[in-house]
């Protein structure tokens, strides 16, 4: 569907696992009521003291026959290989124990419970079972595998497709997003949340880059992987090199002239709604929002802080550094506008300027991300070391704008506007941390 929102064709084997456990007793109180006989007036049972709590068999477990029975072939196979591979990794790890070792959690009246649990947890390394909870899917969670409404293997693959699926729409918004005799205002809503569609799709792809592959499998779980695995590095800059190539370039935002002045706004005005007194659509505006929010996440300091910090995590000799990122995004917001020999070629004017609209609309919200960054003192929102490659990165930036306005004749909005962010860097690096005002007495 365009909203995204996907659903399985069937459940899986986590939500028979589910259902059995929360539908189901197993400590052995349960038992079918009498034809006839109401389900509350059935009478529980003394649970049977000679069962064998390391049992592997699913009738262990006191699920019912004609509950198993219902199950597919494949549900009960799972039950019983999933009951038999926990107790054989618990008997594993029982022989590595001392002999004096605490009394096992599967006795006792609840063994069946427990047991059933550990089954369950044991088998979390499958993919059929992969999960994640809330705390997983906020943009400072690390993993960019656990997302709302996206749950592909391959992100950058879904993205491409997505955005191919949303410019086709976008084509032909006219004919289809509104029908004869209805106001205009409808292809407004639906150009609206298209372009937020592909904007969504980049921010996927983004998340790889920093990324950490999170686990919460147990230790002596099979197939278990470590807590956290850093993104394989070339996949993290397949990442940047995708963002860098749609979202950060001006075609991204390319919208047919007729599509853009039939955005109308709805024209009721009264009690319960409002009205826009800006009728025609801010195109601009709106393209800068959705440029800061992608810059928001790329630049934040927790994601700066991970890229960081993995190059202590990781043995390989490839690595994506920090140094490397901070350099890489600043290129790709800025390559066009630092390129001297471009500037040289003397035919830029006020219908064909030196660096678009799009472009530099993009390049002030990288500075408006970027400044804060800079003015906190080193250690309160970076590190000091990162402090210091993001404020070098600054300056560096501010010598290249320098030498682009010197190298020749620029159209007046690319050059006022470098003119502005070169006095808006000069500005930032002059600032005076507290540490640097002198103590008085």
């Amino acid at each position: 569907t365009m909203e995204g929102h996907f659903v399985t064709p069937t459940i899986g084997p986590y939500d028979y696992w589910a259902i059995e456990y929360g539908y189901r007793p197993v400590d052995g109180s349960y038992t079918p009521p009498k034809s006839g006989e109401d389900e509350e007036k059935a009478e529980p049972q003394e649970e049977d003291k000679s069962a064998d709590p390391a049992s592997a068999k699913a009738g262990d477990l006191d699920i019912p026959q004609e509950v198993l029975d219902k199950l597919p072939p494949e549900a009960r196979k799972m039950i019983e290989e999933g009951v038999a591979k926990a107790t054989a990794s618990k008997e594993a790890v029982d022989e590595d124990k001392p002999k004096k070792s605490a009394p096992s959690p599967f006795t006792g009246p609840n063994a069946a419970e427990l047991k059933m649990l550990d089954a369950i947890a044991s088998r979390s390394a499958e993919p059929e079972l992969a999960y994640a909870s809330d705390e997983d899917t906020t943009f400072l969670s690390p993993d960019p595998k656990s997302n709302r409404f996206d749950m592909g293997a391959d992100p950058i693959e879904w993205a491409r497709e997505r955005i191919t699926l949303v410019d086709q729409r976008l084509e032909k918004i006219l004919e289809w997003g509104v029908k004869d005799k209805e106001s205009w205002y409808h292809s407004r809503a639906a150009f609206i949340t298209l372009i937020f569609e592909k904007t969504s799709a980049v921010d996927y792809v983004g998340k790889y880059i920093g990324g950490i592959h999170t686990s919460r499998s147990h230790r002596g779980d099979p197939h278990a992987s470590p807590p956290f695995e850093v993104v394989d590095p070339q996949q993290q800059r397949e990442a940047l090199a995708f963002v860098q190539r749609n979202l950060y370039s001006e075609d991204f935002f390319s919208v047919p002239v007729e599509t853009l002045n039939h955005l109308a706004v709805p024209r009721w005005w009264h009690a319960g709604t409002s009205i826009d007194f800006v009728v025609d659509f801010p195109i601009h505006s709106f393209i800068r929002i959705l440029q800061w929010w992608n810059l928001f996440d790329r630049l934040y300091p927790n994601t700066l802080r991970r890229i960081h910090d993995a190059e202590m995590k990781t043995a390989a000799d490839d690595k994506f550094t920090v140094a490397e990122y901070l350099q890489g995004i600043q290129n790709a917001c800025w390559s066009d506008a630092i390129d001297g020999d471009r500037a040289k070629s003397g035919r830029w004017s006020n219908n064909s300027p030196f660096i678009s609209s799009i472009r530099r609309s993009l390049q002030r919200e990288y500075l408006g991300v970027l400044e804060p960054l800079v003015r906190m003192r080193p250690g309160v929102l970076m590190s000091p070391d990162l402090h210091a490659m993001v404020e070098h990165s600054l300056r560096m930036l501010g010598e290249q704008i320098d030498g682009v306005l010197a190298a020749g004749e620029l159209d007046f909005a690319s050059e006022a506007h470098l003119t502005s962010c070169k006095s808006r860097i000069d500005r930032v690096l002059r600032l005076r941390f507290e540490e640097d005002v002198p103590w008085r007495f």
